[in-house]
Order: C-alpha cells, then sequence, then structure tokens
C-alpha cells in the first residue's frame, strides 16, 4: 500500500492545488483504475495487476 500512495503522489498530485474534495476525488478514481489496469509493475514481471491476477486465476 505504501507503493501506491507513494506513486501517487508523485505521479498525480504532488505540485496540483484542487479547487474543490470532488475534483481530488475524480483524480484519484481515475488514478486507481490506471494503478490497477494499465501500469506496470516491476514485482508482478511488468504486468499490470488485473493482468497478473487473471493470469494467476
Amino acid at each position: 500500500m505504501e507503493s501506491f500512495f507513494h506513486s501517487f503522489k508523485a505521479e498525480a498530485v504532488r505540485g496540483v492545488a484542487f479547487a474543490t474534495e470532488r475534483a481530488l476525488r475524480q483524480v484519484l478514481r481515475h488514478y486507481f483504475r490506471y494503478y490497477t489496469h494499465t501500469r506496470l509493475h516491476s514485482a508482478l514481471g511488468f504486468r499490470s495487476p488485473v493482468d497478473y491476477e487473471s493470469e494467476a486465476a
């Protein structure tokens, strides 16, 4: 989980001022989908978590 928050801060929110809580929540939802479906993770053999889990199942 620590890795997720580090990546989220570094890639999505660092240096950004959000006008509303709703805007921040929207970015969080978008980033979470990106992190689990698209972003490649070295610990998973450079696959996304969704791809890794679908192969393991």
